[in-house]
């Protein structure tokens, strides 16, 4: 009980303060994810979700800017069926230079990003209705990013590894002690983090209602990456698969962790829904 009223007293002393009303609201995505191509082959977005708290502030009685703290998860899947051949320059377990070859055919990615969002819109709103309950209202602003956790699960219908050699022009295809051969079905989960950090262009418009005193946000919604997503230099690769100088590999890691790959952009387009559950604002006849 007091750590609960603990955290009302906390949200009331920061919304009177800071702002005027505190929101929840989820979007759910139906084409989301990060865009980015290799060679000839695109990403696949996906549908996605995420959830928050809005602190909003109302400087007239159409016009309020707003921040707040999201969490949310974007899945993105690649794929491609044909055989590619990704060469990177590797040391063996002797200490000897070389150059991997690694050749995948039906490959298929999904990876998953766990992303922690801080949002800052202006919100325009205009009634509809002459008692003023229902509006339509249009936000745009920006969205910081950043990359709380990274999922990925890698099948590969037809995994070759081999090594040359060029001092020697020898290559070693079937040696599987010493990570050379052949693999099929292969199947890896791996939870390296390679995305850091990106800012977005965010638009959102619908309508606003009361529902029982309540008022509901409903509408559409369009996040889209302004520049690079921002990768970890030390986890970006020259191949997928992680070499083991003992072992055939037994790990992967996603395209998007490729120095091959640049221009990897944030999309997220989708609905929303938001309600508020808290309204202190002094002018409370303006927000109703």
């Amino acid at each position: 009980m007091l750590k609960k009223n603990i955290i009302y007293i906390v949200l009331f002393l920061s919304t009177y303060t800071f702002g005027q009303r505190i929101s929840v609201q989820t979007n759910i995505g139906f084409l989301s994810g990060l865009n980015y191509k290799f060679n000839d082959f695109e990403s696949n977005l996906n549908f996605s979700n995420d959830f928050g708290v809005n602190l909003e502030y109302y400087f007239t009685d159409r016009f309020s800017i707003e921040t707040g703290l999201h969490y949310g998860n974007y899945a993105t899947s690649f794929n491609i069926p044909e055989s590619i051949v990704l060469k990177s320059n590797e040391i063996d377990a002797s200490g000897s230079a070389f150059e991997l070859r690694t050749s995948v055919k039906g490959y298929k990615e999904k990876s998953t990003i766990s992303t922690v969002m801080i949002p800052l819109m202006l919100r325009h709103e205009i009634p509809i209705n002459t008692n003023k309950t229902t509006k339509f209202y249009a936000a745009t602003g920006i969205k910081y990013i950043i990359t709380a956790g990274q999922k990925t699960n890698t099948k590969i219908g037809e995994l070759s590894i081999e090594g040359y050699y060029p001092d020697t022009n020898l290559i070693i295809d079937d040696l599987p002690s010493s990570g050379f051969g052949s693999v099929y079905n292969f199947n890896s989960d791996n939870n390296k983090k390679q995305l850091d950090k990106t800012l977005a262009l965010c638009f959102e418009s619908g309508v606003s209602f009361l529902l029982r005193k309540a008022t509901v946000y409903t509408g559409l919604y369009v996040n889209y990456g302004l520049s690079d997503y921002k990768r970890y230099k030390e986890n970006t690769t020259e191949t997928i698969v992680e070499y083991d100088p003992y072992k055939i590999a037994t790990k992967a890691s996603s395209f998007m962790g490729l120095k091959g790959v640049n221009n990897i952009h944030f999309l997220s387009v989708g609905i929303s829904l938001r309600v508020v559950i808290f309204n202190l604002s002094k002018k409370k006849k303006l927000l109703e």
